[in-house]
């Protein structure tokens, strides 16, 4: 058999000679080549398939094969290949050098443009700001300032004084605590940069020799509870004392550890145990911004630069902008239940905002009166009572300010044990402690109240007992006029008569000119049974 390219004489199942093999490798770059290599490699795959098929030409190889799209010249010659070569030759060596080496010369340029460019510097980045750098930049801006003082003028300048002095602009930086000593060195801490709260201090806090005011503090324990005085005790009694700078010095409250302290118009927090400065000086209403409860002390609410701020005592922080002012128990209620679960309740407008003095956030807000705060008997959950303007009639909401139940108004809320109970004027309803509904009553005529387990009603005109679980203890044989005899609930309730407890719901006669003033039913709890006794005028 003759060699497809050259004509040479070679074996049967071959289709061109090695040495025209070795040469179509070599010019293995161009395209046409290339896939006729390919060819060449499937024909010797597909020869041990069909040897006794004989293939006279390229065209019967690719038939068989059909493993190429691409057409592929026939009668290729050895003079053709050559000439194809001469005009496709491959890519210079030197001139793909040149190229990768010119891309890499031009990336390294702009790579360095980006990274030597001018960047504005995020000043509020807590990842590229060094907030101690700052804070020791900023306090060495002051003691310099106090040396140029002391240069021109006979002793210390005060902090205002400083604060006006200060040019050190780079941040905007603030010190709540910051005491300045005789040699012209200070102390800061309580600090924030740009508004954020750090923890970083600058100087030495050292103890100054006062010799104002000495205010001793006492402890006293009276009935298993503990109290606080600054009055004259037992030596064994006393747990802390003061000395102020001045004899113009008086303290205000004491507290478990603390107390707060007016001297020359500013206020002091004092850690009485080391008798350190805890928090000051602030300005503040002493009337209207303590948060504390039983001689625990939660927060102080203070003003500076027109604005009022909240400093939690427990861990330092201060939060800024805090609107309202604290809302007294002027209607009976006690707002201070809500303390220990970090709120206190500021009047802003006709909102009512519970601020988290934790995190200085508002959590919630109520728009209506506040009637009263409901806990369960752990004292671990409360629920919140507001009336718009009928105090009888309240909505209920969550410690997180949400509305229970289905957002309709109530008359009464009572906890007993795990179960809440709520009612309106006709019906009464029962919740486990997860607020799912375990007895949903039907209307009465009029529901009169809740006492203990049980809840008393008039249904059909009769005075009916039931229990929570809405079954009827007791029935009165004479029927209710609520025409003529209206509900006393100031003298009902549970009593204890003849060493038994007894249920007395009273009735008055709202109309007059009758012999009967006032209707008494006395359910007896032992025996299930209601006594009526009439009262005559």
């Amino acid at each position: 058999m003759k060699c497809k390219n050259c004509g040479k004489d070679i074996d049967e199942s071959e289709v061109f000679c090695d040495d025209c093999k070795n040469h179509l490798r070599e010019v293995s770059s161009r395209e046409n080549v290339t896939e006729l290599e390919q060819l060449i490699e499937n024909q010797d795959k597909f020869q041990d398939l069909e040897n006794t098929k004989e293939l006279d030409n390229l065209k019967d190889l690719k038939e068989n094969t059909e493993s190429s799209e691409t057409e592929i010249p026939m009668n290729l010659k050895r003079e053709d290949i050559n000439k194809d070569v001469a005009t496709k030759k491959p890519l210079n060596k030197k001139l793909i050098i040149i190229i990768i080496v010119s891309i890499i010369v031009v990336l390294s340029i702009v790579v360095s443009i980006i990274i030597f460019l001018p960047h504005e510097k995020p000043k509020n980045n807590v990842d590229t700001v060094d907030y101690k750098q700052v804070i020791n930049e900023y306090g060495k801006s002051i003691e310099k300032n106090i040396s140029l003082y002391m240069e021109e003028n006979d002793g210390l300048p005060t902090w205002e004084q400083l604060e006006e002095l200060n040019d050190y602009k780079k941040y905007k930086v603030s010190c709540d605590v910051h005491m300045i000593y005789e040699d012209g060195s200070i102390y800061l801490s309580s600090c924030s940069v740009d508004d954020k709260a750090i923890t970083h201090t600058y100087g030495e806090l050292k103890d100054i020799k006062k010799d104002g005011r000495q205010i001793n503090i006492y402890k006293v324990t009276s009935n298993g509870s503990d109290s606080y005085t600054a009055e004259e005790q037992d030596e064994s009694q006393l747990v802390g004392k003061v000395t102020c700078e001045t004899n113009d010095c008086q303290y205000l409250y004491i507290y478990s550890k603390y107390i707060i302290i007016e001297e020359n118009g500013k206020y002091y927090l004092y850690d009485y145990e080391d008798s350190s400065v805890k928090f000051g000086p602030f300005n503040m209403n002493k009337d209207n911004s303590i948060v504390s409860k039983n001689y625990n002390l939660y927060a102080i609410l203070y003003t500076e630069d027109n604005k009022q701020n909240i400093y939690n005592v427990d861990t330092g922080k201060i939060f800024k902008g805090i609107n309202g002012s604290i809302l007294r128990g002027d209607t009976g209620f006690d707002p201070t239940v809500m303390y220990k679960y970090g709120y206190v309740i500021l009047a802003n407008g006709s909102s009512k905002d519970f601020v988290n003095f934790k995190t200085g956030k508002v959590g919630f807000s109520i728009k209506d009166n506040i009637r009263s705060f409901v806990e369960d008997s752990k004292n671990s959950i409360v629920y919140i009572t507001a009336y718009n303007t009928n105090y009888n009639k309240f909505k209920v909401y969550n410690s997180n300010g949400k509305l229970l139940f289905d957002g309709k108004e109530y008359t009464d809320l009572k906890i007993i044990d795990k179960d809440i109970i709520v009612l309106d004027d006709v019906s009464f309803r029962v919740y486990n402690s997860k607020l799912v509904a375990q007895t949903i009553s039907k209307n009465y005529n009029k529901l009169l109240g809740l006492y203990d387990n049980y809840i008393a009603v008039i249904d059909d005109g009769y005075l009916k007992i039931l229990n929570l679980n809405e079954k009827e203890l007791a029935t009165s044989s004479e029927k209710w006029d609520l025409e003529k005899f209206e509900f006393n609930s100031s003298l009902s309730g549970l009593i204890t008569k003849d060493g038994k407890q007894v249920l007395l719901i009273v009735a008055d006669n709202k109309i007059g000119g009758s012999d009967e003033s006032r209707v008494e039913y006395s359910f007896q709890v032992d025996s299930n049974e209601i006594v009526v006794s009439k009262t005559k005028k």
